[in-house]
C-alpha cells in the first residue's frame, strides 16, 4: 500500500543517492514498474542463450556498467 507518505519518505531518505537500488526506490514510489525491456543485459544474455524476444533485438555486447537506451 503505497501512500504519499512513503513517497515523501523514499524520495527524501534517498535524495542524492547515485545508488542504482535508491534510484530503483524512488521510482517505485512514483508508481514505476519494472519490464524486462529495463534490463538490457538481461535482453543479451536471454539472446546468448538462443531466446529472441518479439520487439527487440540487441546487436552490440555490453559490460557491467554500460549505459544503454532500447528504442
Amino acid at each position: 500500500m503505497d501512500t504519499n507518505g512513503d513517497k515523501m519518505r523514499a524520495i527524501h531518505k534517498y535524495k542524492g543517492s547515485n545508488n542504482k537500488e535508491h534510484q530503483r526506490r524512488i521510482a517505485q514510489s512514483y508508481g514505476y514498474q519494472m519490464t524486462i525491456w529495463d534490463m538490457p543485459h538481461m535482453i543479451a544474455l536471454m539472446e546468448r542463450a538462443g531466446i529472441h524476444l518479439e520487439y527487440q533485438s540487441v546487436k552490440k555486447k555490453y559490460k557491467d556498467g554500460d549505459v544503454i537506451e532500447l528504442s
